[in-house]
């Protein structure tokens, strides 16, 4: 008969007055063997990790049920637990994945302390050779890391971080930052535009975030925008500069000979007019909604950015014609650096300096986040303005089509070499968002509107489309709130009483000829 041991490797903590190597380590985890003595591998690790920091004495209590069921695994086969190698430290991860109890987040967490324990097992005395190398038996790769020197000496040093070869990722990441609503990309811009902090950089720092949160660009993108790119973007949406017709008169009224088109006229009013005129007719008669800046991203990708309008207007009165002329005139060069963002030692703005600040404004307005996240904003709401624009083209048909030149469209202005998980994910916000009963009542009111025009489209007499186009007319003619709901009731009163009798008098029920009317009723 078979007998149960005594001791099934007992885990206890240590009492409130013990020692380890001269300081006191109240309730560090004891791990006894089958036979109920202290298992001395395991005392000296947790020993070892609390005298050089690895880890506190209350992280080590999970990792001593980890050990402990490494422990009870070995045993079951016959593995002595000096004696692993990479095969029976996968084996034990996929039998973890069997018994269907842990997430794969939770079977890595227990492979990397496992790891940990022997790549910490030479180092910490109780193995006298390494079982962890390149070469095996348990395989690591290198990673060079700053590391603190154990206790006792100064400063840092520079070591070996080692992980394993064949560690799995996690199916789920560390938690990522939300994206910032609308209400907090309006806090956050109003921190950087405070002029009571910084009078002479919080319209430029202002005009950053914006680029981030309206047009997509990435920190490295803002630091490169080029006056000369805003130049080309303008002239590709035949927006020209203008020239003077006459230099003398010109030079009069403030243009000057200067290297970028868009300064030389940073002081000549006739010429910003010509510019914010042929964008108003732009906008107005060609449907201009954006001009497209070329800009170089990530892994040198080329792409061409959106820019709103009202955000190029704004970069072009505020950002350049002002900011960027009153900075001619501190520091008297006629010559500026091409970019358009400026440090106070007049070069363009460091990355790491935009980082800081937008990170800045993130904390003072105690929203979560970073300025990577303002792209996220602004891929969520471009996504939803292509929705708008694909669906009308397509009359509002929703169909494969329609999503994959979403998709493609996102895809190019978010500077991605393909489709990704994370841009999909845009894809699908912005749909969430024009669909949601939240957003944009007008808009999923003309959604209906079409869709019944195509569902009833070979019933739909051409007469009909004109009384409801005369409707419309009507309605928008009347001048008050007041009278344009009385008139929105008649018309729905009406067509309840034909929804309802169809062509039947609803005071005759045995007529099937007479017309519905409306009726006015005293009931005084």
């Amino acid at each position: 008969m078979k007998t149960t041991p005594k001791y099934v490797y007992k885990l206890s903590k240590a009492p409130s007055n013990f020692i380890w190597a001269g300081r006191a380590a109240p309730e560090l985890p004891i791990l006894c063997d089958l036979d109920g003595t202290v298992w001395e591998p395991a005392m000296l690790f947790f020993g070892s990790s609390f005298w050089y920091s690895r880890v506190k004495i209350s992280s080590m209590q999970d990792e001593a049920y980890i050990l402990r069921e490494w422990k009870i695994y070995l045993n079951d086969r016959n593995i002595p637990w000096d004696a692993v190698s990479d095969q029976v430290m996968v084996e034990w991860r996929e039998h973890l994945k069997k018994l269907g109890t842990n997430q794969n987040t939770r079977i890595n967490r227990k492979l990397e302390l496992i790891f940990t324990f022997y790549e910490k097992a030479k180092y910490y005395g109780f193995m006298e050779t390494d079982p962890v190398s390149p070469s095996g038996p348990i395989t690591c790769l290198d990673q060079q890391l700053l590391q603190t020197a154990k206790r006792g000496s100064h400063g840092k040093q520079k070591t070996n971080s080692r992980v394993w070869a064949c560690a799995e990722k996690s199916s789920t990441t560390s938690r990522k930052r939300p994206t910032p609503d609308t209400k907090g990309v309006k806090a956050i811009l109003a921190n950087l535009r405070d002029s009571r902090k910084n009078s002479k950089t919080g319209m430029r720092d202002w005009f950053i975030a914006r680029l981030m949160s309206e047009a997509g660009l990435r920190n490295h993108e803002v630091r490169n925008l080029t006056i000369t790119a805003l130049e080309n973007a303008l002239k590709q949406a035949n927006i020209s500069i203008p020239e003077p017709a006459s230099y003398e008169t010109a030079t009069k009224q403030g243009w000057k000979n200067k290297k970028y088109a868009l300064d030389s006229i940073s002081e000549w009013r006739e010429g910003q007019d010509k510019i914010l005129e042929n964008i108003a007719y732009q906008r107005i008669n060609k449907n201009l909604t954006y001009i497209y800046v070329h800009v170089t991203g990530k892994g040198d990708k080329e792409r061409y950015a959106p820019f709103p309008l009202d955000l190029v207007v704004d970069l072009l009165e505020t950002g350049i014609w002002h900011i960027r002329q009153q900075q001619s005139h501190q520091w008297n060069t006629k010559i500026l650096p091409a970019e358009i963002f400026l440090s106070n030692r007049k070069k363009p703005l460091e990355r790491k300096t935009i980082t800081d600040l937008l990170k800045t404004a993130f904390n003072e307005t105690e929203i979560d986040g970073s300025g990577h996240r303002l792209r996220a904003y602004f891929a969520t709401n471009y996504s939803e303005q292509l929705w708008i624009k694909y669906l009308k083209m397509n009359m509002f048909r929703w169909d494969q089509t329609v999503e994959n030149q979403i998709l493609h469209e996102l895809t190019e202005a978010m500077g991605h070499n393909q489709a990704t998980t994370t841009i999909r994910h845009y894809l699908d916000l912005g749909r969430a968002s024009y669909l949601d009963s939240g957003g944009n009542p007008k808009m999923r009111a003309m959604r209906k509107v079409a869709e019944a025009m195509i569902n009833h489209s070979e019933k739909t007499a051409p007469r009909l489309l004109g009384i409801l186009e005369r409707i419309i007319n009507v309605h928008d003619s009347i001048p008050n709130d007041q009278d344009q709901n009385l008139f929105e009731d008649t018309l729905d009163e009406m067509l309840s009483i034909y929804a309802t009798y169809g062509g039947n008098d609803p005071d005759n029920e045995g007529s099937k000829t007479a017309k519905p009317y409306l009726r006015l009723v005293d009931d005084s």
